[in-house]
């Protein structure tokens, strides 16, 4: 994203400078055509802006960013309860061999 972000802002400042240089062409500056090419690539800019914002509140970003969340954290219980067990079972006295009955 932040490499995206980053070509973006190199390619507004290229488009900048190319409006910036054609307003000043005397013959240009009061060409209806600029005018209009730079509030279109203003109201663009605006809009680019908006997205990116958006974007970097992306849901699925939150999203996921919680399930990893929940799911360490669901394992670290599972753990604590197959040490407990394991504990249990280390504790408890092998059965002798007497007591184990044959089907």
């Amino acid at each position: 994203m932040d490499e995206l972000e980053a070509l973006m802002a190199k390619d507004d400042r290229e488009v900048r400078a190319a409006l910036d240089n054609l307003a000043a062409q005397p013959a240009l500056r009061a060409d209806p055509d600029l005018a209009t090419a730079r509030a279109s690539y203003a109201r663009f800019s605006e809009f680019r802006t908006q997205i990116l914002t958006l974007s970097r509140e992306n849901t699925n970003v939150r999203s996921l960013a919680m399930s990893l969340d929940q799911k360490r954290k669901a394992m670290l219980m599972c753990q604590d309860a197959l040490y407990a067990l394991q504990q249990e079972i280390a504790g408890e006295p092998a059965p002798s061999p007497h007591t184990i009955r044959e089907s």
